[in-house]
């Protein structure tokens, strides 16, 4: 169907309309699906190379916006972490007095909702132009948000805003859709042009109101997110393949390898972990082992990897985990 006069109205439309943002290009769409055509073998999944059964191929014609959750292996909780870490920066502004991506997208369709209510008031000017006319802010809210959703549960009791709006924004973020519905609010590419409420629209543009509420709290109250930032950093600071150990079996396991050890030495080990970098004094390691006798710790790094002993500084007020040398060749 290369020459067919709807696909090719369709392909100059896209053209006189300018590029879409990389990440809101949709596939090109499989026009043999609404024909019956299809230049595609039997059992092929059209991609040049078999797949998984179940799953569509780039180019099907999928018109769901949702984008699929991050999948990441247990060995990799670093890069889980880093990847939370950017969505949690997505949200907020980069300076005190701005606006986030997020909340221009926000404010975008607010601005538009507000239009269909009151057709004659005269819109506010947006705070920033710097937004596609040709965007469809929903893809960008939907995006941002499915990237954060827990990220957003989190900060949502930590942050002082009308508890209507913040019982509103819990419920529907605990929702697996996406956070915003499909309306009749776009057309091609999503250019603006509204046509009157619908129940979609009004959904929409509760919770709408509710993440720009919570959004201008955050941009006001930004401590919360950076103890959510220092949480997420915290839990892989030292990953248990580098550095763990358990009390039970007394086995010390470094990069991957396990070490039977003494059990006064596993608990040794086990409080530099709990103090991350943090002073370990002897008292302590008494309390911990519920000893009065004396404790040399000298004595405790003898069954010790030499590798991990030579991350253990010891003076006089204790001992502590020198995380940076610890995490230098891991």
């Amino acid at each position: 169907m290369g020459n067919d006069p709807f696909e090719s109205a369709l392909h100059a439309a896209r053209a006189a309309l300018g590029p879409v943002p990389e990440r809101l290009q949709f596939p090109e769409p499989d026009w043999s699906l609404s024909t019956g055509e299809s230049d595609t073998p039997a059992g092929s999944t059209g991609s040049g190379k078999d797949g998984p059964i179940g799953e569509s191929a780039p180019g099907s014609g999928s018109t769901s916006d949702v984008k699929p959750a991050l999948e990441l292996s247990p060995g990799e909780p670093v890069w889980a972490a880093l990847y939370h870490l950017k969505a949690l920066c997505d949200l907020l502004p980069p300076t005190p007095g701005s606006e986030s991506r997020l909340g221009q997208c926000v404010a975008r369709m607010r601005d538009t909702a507000s239009k269909e209510l009151f057709a004659d008031a005269e819109p506010d000017p947006l705070a920033d132009d710097s937004l596609s006319p040709i965007s469809y802010p929903r893809l960008e809210v939907n995006e941002a948000v499915g990237s954060a959703r827990h990220l957003l549960l989190e900060l949502l009791p930590r942050v002082e805003f009308e508890r209507r709006l913040r019982e509103l924004l819990d419920r529907e973020l605990r929702k697996s859709d996406p956070f915003l519905e499909e309306d009749d609010r776009g057309t091609i590419q999503g250019m603006v042009e509204p046509s009157g409420p619908s129940r979609q629209k009004m959904r929409n543009d509760s919770k709408l109101h509710a993440l720009g509420v919570f959004l201008d709290a955050l941009r006001r109250q930004p401590f919360a997110a950076v103890r959510c930032a220092v949480r997420l950093l915290s839990n892989v600071a030292i990953p248990s393949n580098l550095l763990s150990v358990d009390v039970m079996e007394f086995v010390v396991t470094f990069r991957s390898q396990p070490h039977r050890v003494s059990e006064p030495a596993a608990h040794f080990v086990r409080l530099l972990l709990a103090a991350q970098g943090g002073i370990v004094s002897t008292g302590e390691l008494k309390k911990a082992l519920k000893v009065s006798g004396q404790i040399v710790p000298k004595r405790l790094k003898d069954k010790l990897p030499i590798a991990l002993v030579a991350a253990i500084v010891t003076d006089q007020r204790g001992s502590r985990l020198d995380v940076d040398q610890l995490m230098s060749y891991a």
